[in-house]
């Protein structure tokens, strides 16, 4: 009995270190982002392809967190008996009790941060859309096409630094 409440305690503890490690994803995800929105608003491509390159390198650490996380989950489900994708950090908060109570501060910062970085992508994407909007604006009126006529015919845009 003893065994396994010190097992279960053990997967706790591996849970709230990588919630924690969640949250700086986040953060550094967020910061990111901030600096892909700056370089947008300054209408400096370079670095904008340098902040999108760094946050490809950043979303490739997923793959090893996620990782993470399914070992984990898979520990606390056969503690339980449940399957592991039955299981979220609020169920397990309720689950473990008293045992799980740095989880669930720890629970409401990864939501925070979660939210946050959301909310960015959703202005990137809105900003991005006004960007590609008045380029179109702009395209059309130097070639002095019909408003809502196709651009398809009139010549394509190249990158002369490529």
């Amino acid at each position: 009995r003893r065994g396994r409440v010190m097992e279960l305690a053990r997967s706790l503890n591996r849970l709230a270190g990588h919630v924690r490690e969640e949250i700086a994803a986040r953060r550094r995800t967020l910061a990111l982002l901030d600096e892909q929105e700056a370089a947008i608003r300054a209408n400096d491509p370079a670095a904008t392809a340098e902040a999108v390159e760094r946050l490809d390198r950043e979303l490739t650490t997923c793959a090893e967190r996620s990782r993470r996380r399914a070992g984990i989950l898979a520990d606390l489900g056969a503690h339980w008996g449940v399957r592991p994708d039955l299981l979220s950090l609020g169920s397990i908060i309720e689950r473990a009790g008293d045992t799980a109570a740095v989880l669930a501060p720890l629970r409401a910062e990864l939501r925070d941060a979660s939210a946050a970085v959301v909310r960015k992508n959703r202005l990137l994407g809105a900003l991005i859309g006004m960007h590609r909007r008045v380029l179109r604006d702009v395209i059309e009126t130097v070639l002095d096409e019909e408003p809502g006529a196709a651009l398809s015919g009139a010549g394509t845009l190249i990158d002369a630094e490529a």
